[in-house]
């Protein structure tokens, strides 16, 4: 068995062990509470970067709080230093060990500094006010899967803090639920390229699937709005452009919706549609199985998913 596919049979336990890290939302969500900054700005790359997107539609539907992201080569490759007052700065990173991403959280005041990483003591997790551990474990592989489903139920939990609600309920089932149903993404085993449609809670799941099918198949994805390609990237749709659908919530239809169009037009798809009527417990399903599906066709198209092309575990940029 290959290390990676290891890491992803470890999404229950690991998503049962963030669950039990209460106390460090509960922090955020009363330093949020007692300052009432305006907006979050999220500092991250790669799969972090996802989770960001996670992020801001979370905290928009659940607690009304405005999340934009910040570019970090304001502050790594520039003089950026935030002057304002009334907002945090939430840095994600698996590591914590990227110089790009300390910059720009060290831009703002220290304050207003909050991390989510799995690596206690990391550079960034030193910088930062308030601290959420992801809690997946130790992670070897180059390609992150613990660690973003993890950051998935710790954003998803601050959210919910944030509105007052009950954590996040049956989120290990979920994933093991997964774990038995990979996603069959045989449509892509010859592709050049694909189209990876989602929107409102699996728009982020779109996006981490677009760079898994990079890094470990090989195969240029592009994430993009079931939306949004309606407003032209739907012209490229045909035979040679297979689509993967991910729905889930209230928005799953309008994927499904958008899919059959693109469909009509020649493309091929694979749409995944989770009808859990607790859509976090569907979007964890379908990473679950998402992971097991991407694992699969990384060896069909020849690829060994433990060593990544010219990629590395740790990603410094500056």
């Amino acid at each position: 068995m290959s290390k990676l596919r290891s890491e992803i049979e470890e999404l229950p336990a690991a998503l049962r062990a963030a669950a039990a890290l209460d106390a460090p939302v509960a922090a955020a969500a009363a330093d949020w509470q007692a300052a009432r900054p305006a907006m979050v700005m999220t500092i991250a790359r790669g799969t972090s970067d996802a989770a960001a997107t996670f992020a801001a539609q979370q905290l928009a539907a659940h607690a009304g709080i405005l999340t934009g992201s910040f570019t970090p080569s304001l502050a790594s490759c520039g003089d950026f230093q935030h002057r304002g007052t009334g907002l945090r700065a939430l840095a994600i990173s698996q590591s914590g060990a990227s110089p790009d991403l300390l910059a720009a959280l060290e831009a703002f005041p220290p304050a207003a500094r909050w991390v989510l990483t799995n690596v206690d003591g990391s550079p960034l997790e030193q910088a930062a006010s308030v601290r959420l551990p992801m809690g997946a474990g130790p992670e070897t592989s180059v390609a992150a899967t613990k660690t973003f489903a993890c950051s998935l139920f710790q954003l998803r939990s601050l959210a919910l803090a944030l509105a007052g609600a009950p954590p996040p309920a049956g989120a290990p089932e979920a994933a093991a639920a997964g774990l038995e149903q990979p996603l069959d993404l045989d449509i892509f085993t010859a592709a050049p390229s694909a189209y990876v449609l989602g929107r409102g809670i699996t728009l982020a799941l779109a996006q981490e699937a677009a760079i898994k099918l990079k890094e470990l198949c090989g195969l240029h994805a592009e994430a993009i709005s079931a939306a949004e390609v309606m407003h032209g990237p739907k012209a490229l749709a045909g035979s040679k452009l297979p689509v993967l659908g991910l729905a889930a919530g209230a928005l799953g239809g309008q994927v499904a919706e958008a899919c059959a169009e693109l469909g009509a037009l020649g493309s091929p798809v694979a749409l995944f549609h989770a009808e859990e009527p607790d859509e976090f417990q569907g979007l964890l399903r379908l990473l679950a199985g998402l992971y097991l599906g991407i694992h699969a066709l990384a060896q069909a198209r020849g690829c060994d998913p433990d060593q990544p092309r010219a990629l590395t575990k740790v990603t410094k940029t500056s």
